[in-house]
């Protein structure tokens, strides 16, 4: 982990220093401790005004610093912006930052939407943010479309190597954890392959859980542009609903069919070309099975981090990690219940597959040890 006295004492002699200081000052820096996959500082506002968010690059696989992620999330923060015309959308900047590479950009202040939909869930609310949602995805894949050079995603398309790399790191997870019937999941997965990357099935996504939602005085903006991607809409609306920890993922069941069917209208009203009703829904389902592995196969790897921070850490940490422990292991378990729920609406498609024996070995079995614990 990244500290917050080397934190403050690089961006003193970085180019984000002028990023900030000609919105506020740096004498109060914070480190958030929510859940994230980088280091994250906040820097707030004087006098009550915006603020700056500065996220740190992980390191590549292969070695050094990915420039790509950051460099790739600032232009899309810039293309709302400028290209979109998004009222609200924030500037963004990246820079070196001592030995690492960060990303600064400017705070949209306003409740998030986790935080309304913790309060309460009010229908006109989800359908303002599924309204920007749809708008956003549809113009973002025609900026694709139309000049594919300088619309880059990070993640690139969900093809068939991307569903990969997926799969292959929740099974890797899910079998480094001495898990039951990965075998059969992994049969169930796969036969997801051809209807979740198929090239006409595509828009743009980034992304839009609750959290990455502001209610700001522009209307609804949207925040943390670092997954972006160019897969089926389906994946939009599970983040957006089926987040756990988001306000909106404990709605109830109907709701979240209801949104289903709202969503595609909002899409094709919005110019994307959609499948029909049924077909969504079925690719939906889908979606929500491969998205529900991944994110319990990530709450796990989360977890056994988190346990390992508390033993090896400073005191910083090691507090961090021990408030993340208890949300992860809460993540998990919603990720578990989403799953079972979207494998049991995808039976008849699983059934007509030839995968029926390998879907009763999973539901019988690899839910089961969880239960247990």
């Amino acid at each position: 982990m990244y500290s917050t006295d080397q934190f403050k004492n690089d961006i003193q002699s970085s180019e984000g220093k002028k990023f900030i200081e000609k919105r506020t000052s740096l004498d109060t820096i914070q480190k958030v401790v929510q859940q994230t996959m980088h280091d994250v500082f906040y820097i707030s506002g004087l006098n009550s005004s915006p603020g700056v968010y500065v996220k740190i690059s992980k390191s590549r696989l292969t070695g050094g610093k990915d420039k790509k992620e950051m460099d790739t999330e600032s232009l899309w923060y810039n293309l709302f912006k400028n290209k979109l015309n998004l009222p609200g959308a924030p500037e963004s900047t990246t820079f070196e930052l001592g030995e690492e590479y960060a990303l600064a950009v400017e705070e949209v202040q306003g409740k998030t939407y986790d935080q309304i939909f913790k309060n309460k869930i009010r229908k006109e609310d989800v359908l303002k943010v599924l309204e920007r949602s749809a708008e956003i995805t549809a113009k973002g894949w025609r900026l694709y479309r139309d000049n594919p050079d300088a619309a880059q995603v990070y993640f690139g398309e969900f093809d068939k190597g991307e569903f990969d790399i997926l799969i292959g790191r929740t099974l890797k997870i899910l079998r480094a954890n001495n898990l039951h019937s990965v075998d059969s999941l992994e049969s169930l997965l796969n036969q997801t392959k051809p209807s979740l990357t198929a090239p006409e099935h595509k828009l743009f996504y980034r992304d839009a859980t609750p959290l990455n939602w502001v209610e700001a005085k522009e209307g609804v903006v949207a925040i943390d542009l670092g997954s972006t991607s160019y897969r089926p809409p389906q994946f939009e609306l599970i983040a957006f609903q089926e987040t756990p920890n988001s306000g909106l993922g404990d709605a109830p069941e109907e709701c979240k069919r209801e949104n289903v069917f709202v969503y595609r209208e909002l899409l094709k009203s919005n110019g994307a070309d959609v499948l029909n009703p049924q077909e969504f829904k079925e690719v939906y389902s889908l979606a929500s099975v491969i998205k529900n592995a991944s994110g319990t196969a990530s709450r796990i790897q989360h977890i056994n981090d988190n346990k390992k921070t508390i033993l090896t850490s400073n005191e910083e940490d090691k507090g961090i990690a021990e408030q993340r422990l208890i949300e992860n292991k809460k993540g998990r378990d919603f990720h578990l219940k989403r799953l079972t729920s979207a494998l049991n609406d995808s039976y008849s498609f699983f059934e007509k597959t030839g995968v029926k024996d390998e879907f009763r070995m999973v539901m019988d079995e690899f839910f089961n040890q969880f239960n247990r614990e």
